[in-house]
């Protein structure tokens, strides 16, 4: 295991909590054309040298914005995918013997890859994740004993996403839904109780734009 940053995704076990998230609620995509993990490992700073160069290159920074972020996004809202899978990750916290808190932490991580993705995330499952957050594991740069939980990076990475968080419309919608969507999504960052990390939120919020950015 290996971690080379603070932030969401920027360790093994999240990477591996992404690859297993389906299968790990009872939800097969075997069919789809990628992984879900394609949206987020370019973080991965331990991963082969080719790869490497291949994220960093313009043409791979196009298909990952223009095809396989899309692609997602459209796997996600079709069907109302996205709100099955809060539900069965949701229905996993519930198990008292998780002590590593493993089932809430991956529901973390669902929120981070739909956000990611643009993807619909209903008020409720939003609500939830905001109660999550203070529920999950923290520690400022703990690396001798690796849990999944959040770094003060990530924590503050992942309330910055949620404060802004807006649904990439399809196109068929965007024009007739957009000012509504505007207006209700927005979240003050102000308006969460937890002042002590409002500013580094505010910077967060700037470096994010709105969406979750690896």
């Amino acid at each position: 295991m290996g971690r080379w940053g603070w932030r969401l995704f920027e360790s093994d076990q999240d990477l591996d909590v992404v690859i297993d998230l389906t299968d790990s609620l009872g939800i097969n995509i075997d069919h789809w054309e990628h992984n879900l993990a394609a949206m987020v490992h370019q973080t991965d700073i331990l991963a082969p040298a080719r790869s490497i160069a291949l994220y960093s290159t313009p043409g791979y920074t196009d298909l990952l914005a223009n095809v396989i972020v899309p692609y997602f996004r459209q796997q996600l809202d079709s069907d109302n995918l996205g709100e099955r899978l809060f539900a069965a990750s949701r229905a996993k916290e519930a198990d008292t013997g998780d002590l590593s808190q493993d089932a809430k932490y991956r529901t973390i991580i669902l929120g981070a890859v739909m956000i990611r993705a643009g993807a619909r995330i209903n008020e409720a499952d939003l609500q939830h994740l905001r109660d999550l957050v203070p529920q999950i594991n923290f520690d400022s740069r703990q690396i001798l004993f690796e849990y999944h939980g959040f770094r003060t990076p990530g924590k503050v990475q992942f309330l910055a996403a949620l404060d802004h968080y807006q649904p990439v419309l399809h196109a068929a919608s965007r024009s007739l839904a957009a000012s509504r969507v505007e207006k209700s999504r927005r979240i003050s960052v102000t308006s969460f109780s937890n002042a002590r990390y409002a500013k580094l939120r505010r910077t967060a919020a700037r470096q994010v734009g709105y969406k979750l950015s690896f």
